[in-house]
This record gives C-alpha cells, sequence and structure tokens, in this order.
C-alpha cells in the first residue's frame, strides 16, 4: 500500500499547535484566574486538546481505511479477470481434440484437423500469457521478447491473422491491461510479417 499524503504525525502537530495558539492567544487577552473556580475551568482547554487528538486518529483512521478499501476492489477486479481468462482457457482445452466443439470457436473454417487443433492451441497459448501479463507474473518485457520470438512461427501468425479484428473488437471493450496486451501482440505480429516490396 502506498503511502498516505498527510502522516499522523503532521495531523497531531496541527492539532497542537492549533490549540497552543489558541490558548496562549485566551491567556493573553483574559487576567489568569483568581478563584479555584475560574482555575479549574483552565482545563476545559486541555479536555479540547484531547478531543481534537482524538478527532485528527479517527480522520487519519477513516483515510487509511479509504486507500485499503480502493487497493481490496483493484484486487479484487483483477482476481475476477483471472478467473474469467481461467474458464476461457478450460473452454479451448475442450475444444482441442473434439471436433464438434471447434465448430463452435469457428475452427470449422480450417481445412485440416490439425490446423483446427494448432489454432485452438495457439488460443490457449495466447491467453494463457495475457493472462500472466494481466495478474502481473509477465512483465511487459517478457512479454514483448515472448510474442516477438512466436509471432514468426507460422502458426501463431495465421492464427493472429485470422482473429486480429475479433481480439480488437474485444480488447478495446475491456480493461486497459486487455489493450495494451492486443497491442504488444499486434505490434509483434507486423515485425513478424514479411513486407511485401512493391
Amino acid at each position: 500500500m502506498k503511502e498516505p499524503p498527510l502522516s499522523l504525525q503532521s495531523l497531531l502537530a496541527v492539532v497542537l499547535v492549533l490549540w497552543l495558539i489558541g490558548s496562549v492567544g485566551l491567556l493573553v487577552h483574559y487576567d489568569l484566574p483568581g478563584g479555584a473556580g475560574e482555575f479549574g475551568d483552565m482545563f476545559g482547554a486541555v479536555n479540547a486538546l484531547f478531543s481534537g487528538l482524538a478527532f485528527a486518529g479517527v480522520v487519519y483512521a477513516i483515510f487509511l481505511q479509504r486507500m485499503d478499501l480502493a487497493l481490496q476492489r483493484k484486487e479484487l477486479a483483477k482476481a475476477s479477470g483471472a478467473s474469467l481468462r481461467q474458464l476461457h482457457i478450460q473452454l479451448q482445452q475442450m475444444a482441442i481434440n473434439d471436433p464438434d466443439l471447434q465448430e463452435v470457436w469457428h475452427y470449422a473454417e480450417l481445412s485440416t484437423h490439425k490446423a483446427r487443433k494448432q489454432h485452438a492451441y495457439v488460443n490457449l497459448v495466447l491467453s494463457h500469457w495475457e493472462n500472466n501479463f494481466a495478474t502481473g507474473t509477465l512483465s511487459e518485457r517478457q512479454l514483448r521478447t515472448t510474442l516477438g520470438r512466436y509471432m514468426a512461427n507460422p502458426v501463431f501468425r495465421a492464427f493472429w491473422e485470422r482473429t486480429q479484428d475479433f481480439r480488437s473488437s474485444m480488447a478495446t471493450g475491456g480493461d486497459a491491461t486487455a489493450k495494451q496486451f492486443h497491442d504488444i501482440a499486434q505490434a509483434s505480429y507486423d515485425a513478424a510479417t514479411p513486407k511485401v516490396n512493391d
């Protein structure tokens, strides 16, 4: 958790300074107390100090709790995305060896059973890398290196060429990490695709 912009010590120091300014101001404008009752009333200022310090502590605790909740929400969203990608991976695994299920994923468009299995496998691998990138177990540098290496493979390039428009539309509607993954994959594909000279 990152450090809050305002520390508890600064907050307590502000309360103490304000209390001192108020106390000195009262002593300057008024005479010293004459009787025991008036002297006892002066300790009300000490109560005000402790009340101010307690209030500063409560404000700081609420501030820390708010930061903690924001962090928890972020982690929960990350975990939820990882679970959805894991489900996608399981669905792809089921389709790898089942021609009937391959039709659901539009793999039937491919001419051979081997090509359908390879495209389903590439989809699995890319989903795995995207999941690792989203959860932070695969850095951007590692992702660029990995995609740069495997996009040189004709099967990876054929899969990406066939699915890049659909994947682009899905990434655009997703979170920033999904968009970043797609942009890196697209750049790797573009770099690995042989250029046709005019």
